[in-house]
């Protein structure tokens, strides 16, 4: 009988424990040793890679946007872009954004891995960000209805808002030991990674200066503590 999710995760546990105790400078040769046989017996056992070991404690979270795509290698909108790159910032997490077919259309997925304790407060992070830079630009229409659709005027909006919130985030820069997990996990999903072209349209000015007015006084912070100590709190 195939091994469940539950079983096979506590094998993972009780395999990286093993190879503590071998690590551990400060412990006996023999139990070390001992620690290393049991380890690799474990592997051997249950058909465990250096891979998947790797890859414990890390996952992704996704985000199912209702952005259209274009053609498969069309450069990604200039305001996915600015959010997504600002949640990778904020949360040292990795973003790959895939292009979804859904019933006919094709949307946009933004997919982000790393650390299993950042990847939800990530997606959480990405929908209150949305949702927010979304609000204040209907607001700003509202207010200048001859901005409906001028070139360049929604992008330059949303990179204005993203870029004053950027400046008050205190980034988590992950480290080398994540990196590797992170891209342990992505390249199970997506063994070959191809990069889209940057956009390069053209950024209103006046747009980007009303986004990170009304984009004073967000802070992506507030959010998240309270959605961490919601998750204390139920634990």
């Amino acid at each position: 009988m195939e091994e469940n999710k539950v079983d096979r995760s506590r094998i993972l546990e009780k395999i990286q424990k093993c190879m503590a105790m071998a690590k551990d400078a400060r412990g006996n040769a023999n139990e070390a040793a001992m620690a290393m046989r049991q380890a690799q017996a474990l592997m051997r056992k249950h058909q465990i890679t250096d891979r998947e070991l790797g890859a414990v404690g890390f996952n992704k979270a996704t985000i199912f946007t209702t952005i259209q795509a274009g053609k498969p290698g069309s450069p990604l909108p200039v305001a996915l872009s600015a959010v997504v790159n600002l949640i990778q910032h904020a949360f040292g997490v990795k973003a790959i954004i895939s292009r979804v077919i859904r019933v006919s259309d094709a949307n946009y997925d933004v997919n982000y891995y790393g650390p299993e304790t950042r990847t939800g407060l990530a997606q959480y992070a990405h929908t209150v960000v949305q949702r927010a830079v979304d609000q204040a630009w209907k607001e700003y229409l509202l207010r200048n209805p001859h901005m409906k659709g001028r070139h360049g005027a929604r992008a330059g909006f949303y990179v204005g808002w993203v870029d004053e919130v950027r400046g008050k985030v205190e980034a988590l820069a992950a480290t080398d030991e994540e990196k590797t997990g992170t891209e342990l996990v992505v390249q199970q999903d997506f063994p070959v990674v191809s990069r889209s072209k940057a956009n390069k349209q053209a950024i209103y000015g006046s747009t980007a200066r009303a986004g990170a007015d009304a984009a004073d006084g967000f802070s992506i912070h507030r959010p998240v503590a309270r959605e961490f100590s919601k998750l204390e709190y139920s634990r």
